[in-house]
Order: structure tokens, then sequence, then C-alpha cells
């Protein structure tokens, strides 16, 4: 029910494109939230991918660093079915990168890899590095990137909590995240954290399922109200985070 009502809330607070009045923002309406969805063929191969690890039973092991649970058993379309981000979010990723441009891309938590695919897919002159915790997700991952021949895409196994800082600081600097993996405050703002000293004034970051639980909203409203994000962005699923210094800090609740 506490999920209804937050969106009830949201709702009523949320503003199409005529009710913002920052031409930044605006700008994202035009090119990134209000593209037809039904026109972007080039990701229908990536959709019929996710349709078959939707119906693949094979049981594999996972490490689960994200809820403390060390290993269980799945089967892959129960990992697609529970943690795929949906398509009109992986498109809005894509369209995103597309209008942004971002040369260095880091993504936290694979899982099947299918928005890796999108983002590889919309901006092909990016250069992306996904970290999954699960080693049987990551080959799994690895091998749909060689089956569509993604040059672009590296793909490091591991713990966050242990390689993020390091592969940090090899990028130097970072121009779009992703944080999809360990959804809990005290490891979203411990990633948040590290991230922000690889950060340009151009970085974006994404934070998916910021309403997952009471935890995941309060890490949302604690990164909103921090003294280094400028605009912010709630999609009610997800939250977009800018740190354009030119702009006043502001923070938006767009319909999407």
């Amino acid at each position: 029910m506490n999920i209804f009502f937050d969106y009830f809330i949201y709702f009523l607070k949320s503003k199409s494109k005529f009710g913002v009045h920052s031409p930044f923002v605006f700008g994202f309406f035009e090119s990134v939230f209000s593209v037809e969805r039904s026109k972007n063929s080039q990701f229908l191969p990536i959709e019929e991918h996710r349709k078959k690890l939707l119906k693949n039973d094979e049981v594999i092991v996972v490490e689960d660093f994200g809820t403390g649970k060390q290993h269980r058993k799945n089967t892959i379309s129960f990992i697609a079915s529970n943690s795929l981000m949906k398509k009109k979010y992986a498109e809005m990723i894509a369209n995103l990168s597309s209008h942004l441009k971002p040369k260095n891309i880091l993504e936290l938590g694979t899982s099947l890899g299918v928005t890796t695919l999108y983002l590889s897919f919309s901006n092909s002159d990016s250069k992306i590095l996904t970290i999954e915790g699960s080693a049987e997700i990551a080959k799994i991952a690895k091998s749909s990137f060689e089956k569509f021949k993604s040059k672009n895409i590296e793909i490091v196994q591991g713990n966050f909590d242990d390689i993020l800082e390091s592969r940090l600081q090899k990028m130097d600097s970072v121009d779009m995240v992703i944080f999809d993996g360990n959804h809990t405050k005290s490891a979203t703002i411990r990633y948040f954290e590290t991230c922000l000293k690889y950060i340009n004034n151009d970085t974006v970051l994404i934070f998916d399922d910021i309403r997952w639980s009471k935890d995941m909203k309060e890490a949302w409203k604690q990164i909103v109200q921090n003294e280094l994000t400028v605009i912010t962005i709630d999609l009610f699923f997800m939250g977009l985070v800018f740190f354009r210094k030119e702009q006043p800090k502001e923070h938006f609740q767009i319909r999407f």
C-alpha cells in the first residue's frame, strides 16, 4: 500500500513539460523523455534477447552481496523477471546517453546485461565499464555482449566495495554512472560519495529503485540534499542527478 500512496503524492506534485521552466530540464522532455519509444527499432534485438532470458529455466548459483545472502540458486528466468530494468527505463537511459554523449560510463550492477546493451547500442563511441557481483550472472552477461558484438563494453566481476575505487581511478573522470546493485542506504551513499571524487560538471548519476524501500527513499533524499548536487529529477522509480555549477539548485518531479 505504501507504494500506491507514494505514487499518489508523486502524481500530485509531478509536472509535465509545460510546467517546467528550466530550459535544461525542458530539453530532456524533447530529447529524452518524450521520444516515441515505438520508433526505437534499433533496440528490438535486445528485447528479443530479453524474451529468451525470461523463458530460460537453467538454474545457476548466485552470490548476492546486496542482501547479505552469499549464495542461492535461481533460474535465469527468475533473475530476468526480478532484476532486469523495464524497457521504458532502459530506453530512457539509452536516449539520455545519446543526448549527452558521455565518454566514460560506469554501471554498478550488470545483472544479465540488457541495460548495458541499450547503452552500447545508443552510443557506440562511449566506453562502458559494468561491474557485477555474481560470477555466474557476469558470465551470462558477457556471453550476451559477445553475441551482439558489443566492442565498447568491459565487464568486471567482483564486490563493489573491493573494486569500485580502483576502477574509478583508472577512468580518471566519469560522465555517467548507473547505480543498480546494492539497494541499501549505507551502500548507496557509500558508492555515491566514492563517485563524487571523479565527477565533472557534465556528469549524470542515475539511481534505480529510489522507492524500493524505506532505506532507498532515505538514501535518495540525502542525495538530493547533498551540497554538490545541483539539478535532481525524480521519475518516481528512478532519480537523475546533475552537477552543473552554472545553474541554481533545483529539484524536479517529472511525470514519466
